[in-house]
């Protein structure tokens, strides 16, 4: 009975194991995604962590230009920027290339328009286990590009500029082995 209760223990431990790493690859993969240079060109070889450095002035600048009452509406939609898009955008663009790790078996197009993944804004079918985390960040990129061209026609107070972006996007990136010591 022993043996039966310390095997029991032993696979218990085993896969509690499995779960935190299963929790903690993609969020540490993450984490370590966010400050490495955007996939696609049109952010033009930026981190996210910068992406998200301009958002935030980018709506003090919008905010701020508006007479009327408008100064420290910036911050407001600064936050409401960051739960859109990381506690909506994200999670349903990982639930949505989860399901495309086998669209047949998940009925992926019962979640996902046909449309979307035809213009490669969610992860394409078929992806491999190895192909998840970089398949997930691609579409991302892709799906919050898409959602940011809505946000530049936004309400003027909470509207991200189009020129702005293009200006950002075109600068020079600022790494560690082109800063100044």
């Amino acid at each position: 009975m022993k043996v039966i209760a310390k095997l029991f223990g032993t696979l218990i431990k085993a896969v509690l194991a499995l779960l935190i790493l299963a929790l903690l690859t993609p969020t540490i993969w993450i984490t370590w995604r966010v400050h490495q240079p955007m996939y696609l060109d049109e952010f033009g070889g930026h981190t996210y962590v910068e992406l998200l450095d301009w958002a935030k002035a980018d709506y003090v600048r919008a905010a701020n230009a508006l007479e009327g009452g408008w100064h420290g509406w910036g911050d407001s939609c600064y936050g409401s920027w960051v739960i859109i898009y990381h506690f909506i955008l994200a999670p349903t663009e990982f639930f949505a290339t989860f399901l495309a790790l086998d669209p047949q078996r998940f009925h992926r197009e019962r979640f996902v328009d046909v449309e979307w993944i035809e213009k490669g804004i969610v992860a394409p079918d078929n992806i491999t286990l190895a192909e998840f985390l970089p398949a997930f960040w691609l579409a991302y990129e892709r799906h919050l590009l898409y959602t940011m061209e809505s946000n530049f026609q936004s309400i003027a107070g909470c509207r991200l500029s189009r020129s702005s972006f293009n200006k950002w996007a075109n600068s020079q990136v600022t790494t560690q082995e082109n800063a100044t010591p």
